[in-house]
C-alpha cells in the first residue's frame, strides 16, 4: 500500500528551484516497494509455464528466473546510475558522465540541466553500461566521473557479480541436467557389459542383451515406468490402466460394438501390468500356461505353430 502513494507531490510545496526535481525523484523511490511482490508473481507465471508444459526442464526455467533478474537488475542499475550522475549535476557539478558524452548540458552554475540527446538514447547509453559493468567487462567508455557515480558503480558491480555467480551455477545444472538420463543410461550399458564379459557369455546372447536395452531406450528415454506406477496411488494407477488398455479392450473383435461404459469398466478391472520385449523375444513359450489375455499394445508378433 505504501507503494502506491503519491508522494511526489509532496515536493509541490518546495519553493521553485533546481533541486526541487532531485527531491521529486527521491520521494518517488517508494514505488521500488513494488518489487518485493515481483518474486510471487515470477513463481507464478513459471508455475503456469510448467503446467502447460511449455518449460519442463528444471535448469530451463531457472534460466529463465535469471534471465528476468538479470534484466531487472540491468534496468534499475543503469537508470540509478543516470539519476546519480543527474543529481551531482543538479547540485553543481560540472563533471558527470553523461554531461561526457553529450546526453545534456549543464547550463549554469546554479545547475539548470537542459537534455540534448532524447530519452530513448540516454536509456540505452545507461543500459549498455550497467551490463558491461555488472558482467565485469568494462570497456572504459562510459565511466563514473565523480564519487557518487563511483559508489554506485561498485555497488553494481557487487549485484553484478552476485546474479553472474548464480547464473554460471545454473547453466552447470543445466548443461548436466539435459543429459542426465543418457548419462545413466551409459553407465548402466557400461556395468551390464564389464557383467558380460567378466560372465564370459556368447557374443550372440551378448548382442541380444545390449539390444534389449538400446530398445528399451528408444521408448522410454530413461523412465522407470514400473517405478513410477508403483508411487501412484490406487484410484491414478487405475486412470492410467483405463487409458493405456480402453483403445486395446476395444480393439478385441467380439467388444467392438460395445459401450463406452463397459470398455472403461474392463480397462479399470484389468491387470495392468506392461512389459516389454525386445526383438526376437519368446513371449510365450510352448507349453506355458497363462492366466488371463495378453493385449499388444505395440508392435507385431509371430504365433509358431
Amino acid at each position: 500500500a505504501l507503494s502506491t502513494l503519491p508522494l511526489e507531490y509532496l515536493a509541490l510545496l518546495l519553493p521553485s528551484s533546481p533541486s526541487r526535481s532531485v527531491t521529486t525523484n527521491y520521494l518517488m523511490l517508494n514505488r521500488t516497494l513494488m518489487l518485493l511482490n515481483l518474486p510471487r508473481h515470477l513463481s507464478n507465471v513459471f508455475a503456469l509455464l510448467e503446467q502447460a508444459a511449455i518449460v519442463r526442464n528444471i535448469g530451463v526455467l531457472r534460466a529463465w528466473k535469471l534471465f528476468f533478474v538479470m534484466a531487472l537488475a540491468g534496468h534499475w542499475c543503469g537508470c540509478g546510475f543516470f539519476l546519480v550522475a543527474k543529481g551531482q549535476a543538479l547540485r553543481g557539478n560540472p563533471y558527470t558522465w553523461p554531461e561526457a558524452l553529450g546526453i545534456y548540458l549543464v547550463t549554469d552554475t546554479q545547475g539548470t540541466v537542459e537534455m540534448v540527446a532524447n530519452t530513448p538514447e540516454a536509456y540505452i547509453n545507461s543500459l549498455y553500461w550497467a551490463y558491461i559493468t555488472m558482467i565485469t567487462t568494462g570497456f572504459g567508455d562510459i565511466v563514473p566521473l565523480s564519487i557518487a557515480e563511483t559508489v554506485w558503480c561498485i555497488f553494481c558491480m557487487y549485484v553484478g557479480v552476485v546474479i553472474s555467480t548464480f547464473a554460471i551455477a545454473n547453466l552447470q545444472l543445466l548443461v548436466t541436467s539435459m543429459d542426465a538420463a543418457l548419462a545413466n543410461f551409459q553407465r548402466k550399458t557400461e556395468r551390464i557389459k564389464m557383467y558380460m564379459k567378466y560372465r564370459k557369455l556368447p557374443s550372440t546372447l551378448s548382442s541380444r542383451i545390449v539390444s534389449f536395452y538400446d530398445y528399451q531406450w528408444d521408448l522410454l528415454k530413461g523412465a522407470d515406468e514400473e517405478q513410477v506406477l508403483e508411487e501412484l496411488p490406487r484410484s491414478l494407477q487405475q486412470q492410467v490402466a483405463n487409458f493405456m488398455c480402453r483403445d486395446l479392450v476395444a480393439s478385441i473383435p467380439f467388444l467392438r460394438k460395445a459401450n463406452n461404459a463397459l470398455l472403461n469398466a474392463l480397462a479399470e478391472c484389468a491387470e495392468f501390468n506392461l512389459s516389454i520385449y525386445s526383438p526376437s523375444d519368446d513371449i510365450i513359450k510352448p507349453g506355458e500356461r497363462i492366466k488371463g489375455v495378453l493385449l499388444i499394445f505395440r508392435g507385431d508378433v509371430e504365433v509358431l505353430s
